[in-house]
């Protein structure tokens, strides 16, 4: 199999470690698992650095929602029983004594959706246009304490909505914003997928088989046609290491990154849907197990220090360990995407 080796664009040495990471725009953002936010220029400048620990009101909880307003300087972050909003400076703007599960805010135009807990089979699902609530519903949670998943669809006035439940299953809605008015739309078809990445001109996107991750599906859009699949190979499904990640997503309208195996990625060729390429990040190189993870002495398998990645219009964004005897993930790695696309139009084009 060939090579795409692409070399960082920046590496950036946080105090804390990346429980969530966003983006908007130019702007970054990741928080730690107890409430440590650090903000981010377009260049990957630390900016700020605010303790909003605070919002957790208890020594074992954790941050369950973080989120960039779409418009304003401000971000959201809630734990169990409290969610907020704070500025840039690190001033709180706004607090409620409310458990937000999700929370998605637009780039295209000032709307957000929130998903609130109410009981153990019921969510209230809010339309926020302008920063005024417009409109809710209450969704009965037929899976029973689900998880919530926002994400993004071409469309500035919809938005996917996932109940997650693990093995006991999945429910998927998209939501519209109907001059402030929800629309919410039960997608029973699309009930057994991990994500949707899309296409840059937006016609089509991929996703991971939630349950057994032995499959990535190419769906058209907006019709969810199936298109074409990837499946794993029989000896590749005995190796229980070698499952799918839930992230496959597009760095053009043909080429996608998958992982496949522990952290190792590679580039998929949409049109056949055919692995094409291992992709290899300088300092980043797949090593024997042990190497990035010492405790694990008797791995024999091959992994990188690369978590996943977070894709924005330009850039993947990966956090990883400085050190392998770090405990968990405390800086990032930055690749250009056109730097990935300059390499396969040398090498598989």
């Amino acid at each position: 199999m060939k090579d795409i080796q692409v070399s960082p664009y920046k590496t950036v040495k946080l105090s804390h470690r990346i429980y969530f990471f966003r983006s908007r725009g130019d702007l970054y953002a990741s928080c730690s698992r107890n409430g440590i936010v650090t903000l981010m220029d377009a260049d990957f400048n630390i900016k700020n650095v605010i303790d909003c620990s605070e919002v957790l009101k208890k020594k074992e909880d954790s941050i369950e929602v973080f989120t960039l307003h779409g418009f304003e300087d401000v971000f959201c972050i809630g734990g169990e029983y409290e969610f907020r909003v704070y500025d840039f400076s690190g001033k709180i703007v706004c607090s409620i004594s409310e458990k937000v599960e999700a929370a998605y805010a637009s780039e295209s135009n000032n709307v957000a959706w929130t998903a609130k807990y109410v009981d153990n089979e019921h969510k209230k699902i809010c339309l926020v246009v302008d920063n005024i609530e417009t409109d809710s519903i209450i969704l009965e949670d037929e899976l029973f304490k689900s998880a919530v998943e926002f994400s993004a669809l071409p469309q500035p006035d919809m938005v996917c909505m996932m109940f997650l439940a693990g093995q006991d299953g999945m429910m998927t809605y998209f939501l519209t914003n109907n001059d402030g008015k929800i629309i919410c739309r039960r997608k029973e078809d699309l009930e057994d997928i991990a994500g949707m990445g899309f296409s840059d001109d937006n016609s089509k996107f991929l996703s991971v088989s939630a349950y057994n991750l032995d499959r990535i599906s190419c769906y058209s859009y907006p019709s969810l046609e199936l298109l074409r699949e990837y499946e794993l190979d029989e000896e590749q499904i005995e190796d229980e290491e070698c499952q799918l990640g839930y992230g496959s997503f597009f760095i053009d309208n043909r080429y996608a990154v998958a992982e496949i195996g522990e952290n190792l990625y590679y580039i998929l060729d949409t049109d056949k849907m055919e692995v094409e390429a291992s992709l290899i990040v300088e300092g980043h190189e797949p090593k024997p197990v042990p190497y990035y993870w010492p405790t694990l002495k008797n791995d024999e398998g091959e992994t990188t220090n690369l978590s996943y990645f977070h894709k924005t219009k330009d850039y993947l964004i990966s956090p990883f360990k400085a050190v392998p005897t770090d405990v968990d993930d405390n800086s990032l790695m930055v690749l250009r995407i056109s730097d990935i696309n300059e390499q396969i139009k040398k090498i598989l084009l």
